[in-house]
């Protein structure tokens, strides 16, 4: 008997509507995906212009394409303008990329893609050099060190003769004294690394002067010159213990790490340095014990730039020689003048002073009359240059000859007569 005629039982039936409805359900989903896929195609890389573009010929069928400007929050969208009634082809699909990106879910949204940002273009600047000739400031230009001398400038001392009598360089005088020009002027005041050697000496009749060497020392600023030594010299019961001595000179480097100095005789020592003191003196320690003698000192600077003076220091009884020391012989000294009122500090250059002994004297002999002044001595003594201090109101008004007496009685008088004035 034949069922083809019988009616469907209710669960097939069932069953045929379920897979229908999960038929149509893939299909829209797969429809949605790819309308969203193909509109993210289609999205321009740059911000659509909000003017319509027409392009076609007068030959071709006239086609118009409206770009719409983007909305944050809407889908983009390309609207197709023709002429009614014509089909309006759809836009060609993009290629596919190799790795094909997994569908979005029906529930998203697409990101909407931020115009670029117009990026002003940069600036380049261009560092314009200085124009040639531009004069550049040196270092030290009107600056002299702090251990140079203010120098009064005398008939006859040129800028070249200077820099040679100072160890220094005419290039250094000009740039520490701000000088434009080579020429002095008698009178001149300016810098110098030390007090310049006379190169000669003027005898009048009114001195005792007996010639002298003419002094040819040219000290180095870099290495020591030692003047003297206070004291140069001690008794066996005094160097039984530790004796300080002062030691004057020129170019010192106390504070440097390898400034040292040391005695050289019967024994060989280096001595402590008590007082670092500047480029002109400092303090030594001579230790106990050293035997009986005469030492050599040897003072060093760093990169072993040395100074030796003979027979500097003698412990026990001085050493007798056959030939006398010469008598002290006045070069110079400033100033000249100086009120009756106010100290006055005489700075006196020349040689064979024995400044640093006991017995050395400095007097001011009034001109007429028979007043006789004996003046202090300063920190300053050594056997070239040493100071004398007036004090106020221990003259009269009128001219006086400076006299310079060594201990042995030889003396000397200055050429030019100091004037003491109200």
């Amino acid at each position: 008997m034949s069922t083809s005629g019988l009616p469907p039982n209710d669960t097939q039936i069932s069953w045929q509507r379920v897979a229908a409805a999960v038929g149509t359900v893939i299909i829209v989903i797969l429809t949605i995906a790819a309308a969203l896929f193909l509109a993210m195609e289609d999205i321009p890389d740059e911000p659509p212009t909000p003017v319509a573009q027409v392009d076609g010929s007068a030959t071709a069928t006239a086609s118009r394409t409206a770009t719409v400007p983007l909305s944050p929050t809407s889908t983009p969208a390309v609207a197709a303008a023709s002429p009614p009634g014509t089909p309006v082809p759809p836009p060609p699909l993009p290629a596919l990329p190799t790795d094909t990106p997994s569908p979005l879910p029906p529930t998203s949204t697409p990101t909407p893609v931020p115009p670029p940002t117009d990026t002003p273009a940069p600036i380049i600047v261009t560092a314009t050099p200085p124009p040639a000739g531009t004069p550049t400031t040196q270092v030290g230009t009107c600056q002299p060190p702090a251990d140079w001398i203010v120098y009064t400038v005398e008939t006859g001392d040129t800028l070249q003769g200077l820099a040679a009598r100072t160890g220094s360089s005419i290039t250094e005088l000009q740039n520490f004294n701000c000088l434009s020009s080579f020429t002095l002027q008698a009178g001149q005041q300016i810098y110098l690394p030390l007090v310049p050697p006379t190169v000669t000496s003027v005898p009048t009749a009114t001195t005792t002067r007996r010639p002298g060497p003419t002094p040819t020392r040219t000290p180095t600023p870099l290495r020591p010159q030692i003047d003297s030594i206070v004291p140069n010299q001690v008794d066996r019961v005094t160097a039984d213990s530790d004796v300080l001595i002062t030691v004057l000179g020129q170019n010192f480097q106390p504070q440097a790490r390898d400034f040292r100095v040391d005695l050289r005789g019967p024994a060989s020592v280096e001595l402590t340095i008590a007082n670092v003191g500047s480029s002109t003196a400092f303090d030594a320690i001579v230790p106990a014990g050293l035997p009986d003698g005469t030492y050599d000192m040897v003072v060093t600077n760093p990169f072993d730039r040395a100074g030796t003076r003979l027979s500097a220091f003698t412990i026990g009884p001085p050493v007798p020689t056959d030939t006398p020391s010469p008598a002290p012989d006045i070069i110079r000294y400033t100033p000249t003048s100086g009120k009756i009122s106010e100290e006055i500090i005489l700075t006196v250059q020349g040689l064979y002073f024995a400044a640093d002994q006991t017995g050395f004297k400095v007097e001011l002999q009034a001109i007429s009359g028979s007043f006789k002044h004996e003046l202090d001595l300063g920190d300053i003594r050594t056997d070239t240059t040493f100071t004398a201090i007036i004090q106020p109101d221990t003259l009269e008004r009128g001219d006086y000859n400076l006299v310079v007496s060594n201990p042995d009685g030889r003396s000397d008088i200055a050429s030019d007569r100091y004037r003491a004035i109200d």
